[in-house]
């Protein structure tokens, strides 16, 4: 599964809504012929524990 990293094709509109936060987004078909998007997004930033 391919993903499209921000400012590529098909990433506009997520781009606009995640801003920095979008990390990807993927297409893929399913077996009833539907394009399902997905994705990914950072949603917390934080220090490793030692």
């Amino acid at each position: 599964m391919a993903g499209r990293k921000p400012g590529q094709k098909g990433t506009l509109r997520e781009y606009q809504k995640y801003g920095e936060d979008l990390l990807a987004v993927r297409y893929r078909n399913n077996d009833q012929g539907l394009v399902i998007k997905t994705v990914e997004i950072i949603v917390s930033i934080s220090k490793a524990e030692p």
